[in-house]
């Protein structure tokens, strides 16, 4: 890699990055320290991120997202849940935010990645990886259940 700068600074504890393209694309990246998401213009021609501002709720200690379908899923360390959010086909803000999935199956999650109707979340605190259905009509995630063996403290998960 050669030519790299930095495009967002100022932010303590940056960890999810994602990229979702409506009708301009937005990079995302989630702010652990102050339980924040943040959506950035990107120019399409030199990838320089611009306008980075709030969006969304209900977060609490966020360590990953991603997007699928319209919806973004985001993993909260802080209180070992899920939170939903809808993105605006529009703007790409966040809104309508709010806890999809939580319980004794989830402590400590980092990573998140989608593949067909599955969101699959790294889950450091016990050492798995959590598998949920994603459900079409409204993006809400059912069947929650460990999956695979042998993680010793998962952190990242990719698509």
């Amino acid at each position: 890699m050669s030519g790299c700068s930095n495009q967002a600074t100022g932010y303590s504890n940056t960890s999810g990055v994602t990229f979702n393209y409506y009708n301009a694309p937005y990079l995302y990246f989630t702010n652990r320290s102050s339980s924040s998401v943040y959506k950035c213009n990107v120019n399409s021609s030199n990838g320089t991120l611009s306008g980075c501002t709030s969006t969304g709720s209900a977060f609490n200690g966020p360590t990953g997202i991603v997007i699928n379908n319209g919806y973004a899923y985001i993993p909260n360390a802080g209180n070992a849940s899920v939170t939903l959010c809808t993105v605006s086909k529009t703007d790409g803000t966040l809104s309508a935010c709010s806890i999809a999935a939580s319980g004794g199956l989830y402590s400590s999650k980092e990573g998140v990645s989608v593949i067909n109707n599955y969101l699959y979340i790294a889950n450091w605190g016990n050492s798995s990886v959590v598998k949920c259905n994603i459900s079409l009509t409204d993006g809400s995630l059912s069947s929650c259940a460990a999956t695979g063996n042998g993680f010793s403290g998962a952190i990242g998960i990719g698509w």
